[in-house]
């Protein structure tokens, strides 16, 4: 098996064994079998993420607050360059996720506000290599929304835990892997209901993985954002000595990441929302639509 693509000049490569080349070649093993090989090194890619807001009312809507994310920082992407049609403020959390604020005096009735962002990115692969240790970070390990812990949960959780942090992490990706359908779609249903189906999407997969991560006290959150042009998700999980790690449990892949993730944010609530809008003191979005969307250019 040989599956061959490029992505921003980089070629990208499954396949049984690695390939010999006179070029910057990343290459890792997957839980499924397979190499995941990129050739080329590091890239710079371009993102738009655009919001069109349009006022419903009959009259104008005055001094509205827009605040919205955008492309977070990691350990295998850092911005360039920030470029809006808006005047921006821009802050970045302790995630590496990134706010933007945008202040609009009115919209008129009718009528409809588009505000883009693009941002120049340069994006490398990176790979964390075991072994790993078992963290003293105590955040992330509590329920939310999605990630609900079970009887099930926990019982499947210690049957996976090893001694070894790195084999618990590989134990419960290849349980995943070997016990749940993937499902090509964006919808997101828990880690309980995924478990339970036997069915899920990257978010189901992901969702499922850090439950049963923080069911053995291993930090763990989910990531959004994009694989080369479809939304994705994936996890991250904290370790000693490195911190936060990534882990793709769809590609079956642990401690590593290549060119083709772009990462949107990381989730420090599971109810994160794209954007909010605020009118005054109050948050709004009756009078106001609101259409978000991030693409690659």
């Amino acid at each position: 098996m040989t599956n061959k693509m490029f992505f921003y000049g980089i070629k990208i490569i499954n396949a049984k064994k690695v390939l010999t080349t006179n070029k910057p070649i990343f290459a890792i093993k997957t839980l499924r079998g397979f190499y995941h090989i990129e050739i080329g090194g590091r890239t710079e890619i371009n993102l738009q993420v655009s919001l069109i807001v349009r006022n419903l009312e009959k009259t104008k809507i005055h001094d509205i607050s827009i605040q919205f994310l955008g492309i977070r920082e990691d350990y295998h992407q850092k911005i360039l360059e920030i470029n809006s049609n808006m005047d921006l403020n821009t802050i970045h959390d302790e995630h590496g996720n990134t706010f933007h604020e945008v202040l609009v005096p009115f919209i008129k009735p009718k009528q409809e506000l588009c505000i883009t962002i693009n941002y120049r990115l340069k994006v490398q692969p990176i790979l964390f290599k075991p072994p790993y240790y078992y963290p003293e970070l105590k955040n992330f390990v509590e329920e939310q929304p999605f990630q609900r812990k079970s009887h099930e949960l926990f019982s499947l959780a210690n049957k996976l835990k090893s001694n070894d942090l790195y084999v618990t992490m590989k134990n419960i990706v290849n349980f995943v892997i070997s016990n749940i359908t993937y499902e090509r779609n964006y919808r997101r249903i828990g880690a309980i209901n995924t478990l339970e189906r036997k069915r899920g999407s990257c978010l189901g997969f992901s969702d499922l993985v850090v439950t049963l991560l923080r069911c053995v006290n291993i930090p763990a959150r989910v990531v959004r954002g994009l694989y080369m042009t479809e939304p994705h998700a994936w996890v991250e999980a904290y370790v000693k000595p490195y911190g936060w790690i990534p882990i793709d449990p769809v590609a079956g892949i642990i401690g590593a990441i290549g060119v083709p993730w772009i990462s949107y944010y990381a989730e420090k609530i599971t109810t994160y929302k794209n954007f909010y809008i605020k009118m005054g003191n109050k948050i709004h979005h009756r009078k106001l639509i609101v259409k978000w969307s991030l693409n690659l250019i």
